[in-house]
């Protein structure tokens, strides 16, 4: 009864389907035969209204739909793609007003005050004060003229500080008196322009005096004769401009309310482009922040400085995409970069297409109703009609399976009467075969030699093999049949209680198991215990011609299943040929090397299948197998 193998459930062709359909209860179709039924398989297909209403549905509506729909869409994209343009063409408006305003001022701002620098270069009333002064250094009346006339040119224009230096480039004075301190950059101006006693100007630049203080300075010849102005000045006045009072906050203003606008002054420098106000998104930038100017295409202040002028789009100096308008500002060095992220400019626009979206979508669903109710209502005619010719049918199909179904009881029971007497026709005269070589084997034992005697044992042998055969197929076919009687099962109990039954077989031999911690099943006790007698004899059989055999049984807990393994170190098998272990009458030995009847690994099979698990196996020739069956993980009850 065990060897390795397996069969295919079922001996009959017996073919059931299950039927639902409006109107009706379940039906199931059996077939004897294990042939399909066509013809109600082809009233399911055409007769079911269900599966035929596109069939059903007029091809006008769908059309209608599909323009309708279409149109619908079509709109929708219009319009939204209309806004877009407007709202693109409404910032770059903004823009160029904003810039045109700005750069307009900041241009006003420089001239004037070249226009002031002009007033002082054209003017002997310093120069003359400053010569008599540097005669008689001790004339303090003579000092605060000069003082008072600075200090009427610091307040009326703004300066942040003016000082006079002498030829000699000395300071003089200066208002406010106690800013005194002088940076390298100004000092090379005031010694350029006392050779060449021209107007110079300084463009902003950080002090390297005063920490992160950005100004710019304006540079004054003093003559004391104005029509002789090739002669070396009488000193130089310098003024300072803090951009921080004015032009500063002129370029960070933005007329309207805006997240991310900011307007940008910048200048090139060699082959980068330097940010000369402090930027909004980034602070500590003035002077600061560089950009290579071979960015051209992507940032708009390097476009400004390449000389691109009017509306660009890019990525600023954060990387985000922005909308800008470029220019040069007139009478400077600088270049001005008003500009927006186009994320807020099209904001606005986001929420319209969503409203815009649900509008299409809200007209097309009301569109797709009157559709349906239209189609709905001839639908609900041919439905009416389907279903009296699907109820006259049911019935006839009832009808059959009634006639059927007491057919297919009837051959169960003739098969359940067979198996019963195949046992019993067939295992009569085995008794018999086996009791008389049994009497010959006692009786005339002193008449027969040796090959007689071996061949009343080969006789008996086969008798008994044959019997187990039957019982064994007896036991197979009546498996699905057999009833099951769930419990909680102690596998840890059952399989030391199956081992204790190979006592006699393991006599003489060194035979070693071990039983790991084994969780408690919810099934079939007597089933389960077949299944580990089969098992654990197969391990028995195939560990004989090992002097030390060792058998594991053991458990865990994969994927929601109890996994139950049975190894050995026997002889293994062919990996070739594990598809076909758990056929009936499969053997992967030879009879006179191994008995078994080929019954036992598919009335494993069987019966965990029965307890909705699996079996499985693994070997190597010549270095044992393990078994593994597993259980879903139900618990135990």
């Amino acid at each position: 009864m065990h060897s390795r193998n397996s069969v295919k459930p079922g001996y009959m062709a017996i073919n059931l389907t299950i039927l639902k359909s409006r109107g009706c209860n379940s039906l199931f179709q059996v077939d004897l035969k294990g042939e399909p039924d066509t013809k109600f398989q082809k009233f399911m297909k055409d007769g079911d209204p269900s599966s035929n209403r596109l069939k059903w549905f007029p091809r006008g509506y769908v059309f209608l739909f599909i323009f309708l729909s279409v149109g619908i869409s079509a709109v929708g994209i219009l319009y939204h793609t209309h806004q877009f343009r407007q709202f693109r063409e409404s910032a770059q408006k903004e823009l160029s007003a904003i810039s045109n305003l700005k750069v307009s001022q900041v241009s006003k701002w420089y001239s004037s005050h070249l226009d002031h620098v002009e007033y002082f270069y054209s003017s002997p009333l310093l120069a003359n004060c400053l010569k008599a002064y540097m005669q008689n250094p001790s004339d303090i009346e003579l000092r605060n003229k000069i003082v008072r006339v600075l200090l009427s040119r610091q307040q009326g224009f703004h300066y942040s500080r003016v000082l006079l230096f002498d030829a000699e480039q000395n300071l003089v004075c200066s208002v406010p008196d106690e800013n005194e301190w002088v940076g390298n950059i100004a000092k090379r101006f005031i010694s350029e322009t006392m050779r060449n006693g021209k107007v110079m100007v300084s463009d902003l630049h950080v002090s390297a005096v005063v920490k992160d203080y950005v100004n710019m300075d304006f540079f004054v010849p003093v003559f004391s004769d104005i029509s002789d102005r090739g002669s070396k000045p009488e000193g130089v006045l310098m003024m300072e401009v803090d951009p921080r009072e004015f032009i500063f906050p002129l370029i960070q203003s933005w007329p309207t309310v805006s997240m991310t606008a900011e307007t940008l002054l910048v200048r090139q420098e060699a082959n980068e482009v330097v940010f000369l106000n402090e930027l909004r998104h980034q602070k500590r930038t003035a002077l600061q922040l560089r950009i290579p100017t071979n960015q051209h295409e992507l940032v708009p202040a390097v476009a400004a400085v390449m000389g691109v002028e009017g509306i660009v789009e890019g990525v600023d100096y954060r990387g985000v995409p922005v909308l800008a308008d470029v220019r040069r500002v007139p009478t400077t060095p600088w270049f001005m970069v008003t500009k927006i992220d186009l994320e807020e400019i099209y904001a606005p626009l986001k929420k319209q297409a969503i409203t815009t979206l649900m509008l299409v979508m809200a007209l097309i669903f009301a569109m797709a109703l009157g559709v349906g109710l239209l189609w709905k209502r001839r639908d609900a005619e041919l439905l009416k009609k389907s279903r009296e010719e699907m109820e006259q049918h049911v019935a006839e199909r009832t009808e059959e399976l009634k006639i059927r179904t007491s057919e297919l009881e009837a051959v169960n029971r003739e098969l359940e009467t067979f198996s019963y007497s195949v046992s019993h026709d067939l295992k009569s005269p085995l008794r018999a075969v086996d009791g008389f070589a049994a009497l010959l084997e006692q009786d005339y034992s002193g008449k027969l030699d040796a090959e007689g005697k071996r061949l009343l044992r080969v006789i008996r042998g086969g008798a008994r093999t044959m019997g187990q055969l039957i019982n064994d197929l007896l036991e197979f076919s009546l498996m699905n049949r057999k009833a099951m009687i769930k419990n909680n099962v102690n596998m840890n109990k059952l399989v030391r209680e199956v081992w204790a039954g190979f006592e006699h077989d393991l006599k003489g031999r060194n035979v070693n198991i071990d039983i790991g911690n084994l969780p408690e099943i919810f099934g079939d006790a007597a089933m389960l215990r077949e299944v580990v007698a089969n098992l654990l004899a197969n391990s028995v059989k195939f560990t004989r011609q090992k002097k030390a055999a060792v058998v594991k049984v053991g458990a865990s807990v994969e994927n929601n299943e109890n996994v139950f393994s049975i190894r050995d170190n026997g002889v293994g098998f062919d990996m070739t040929y594990k598809d076909k272990l758990f056929n009936v009458f499969q053997r992967l030995h030879a009879v006179d090397e191994f008995e078994g009847t080929g019954i036992g690994l598919a009335l494993v099979q069987r019966i965990i299948h029965r307890h909705g698990g699996r079996v499985w196996a693994e070997g190597k020739v010549g270095d044992g197998a393990v078994f593994w069956f597993s259980f879903p993980c139900e618990g135990a009850r």
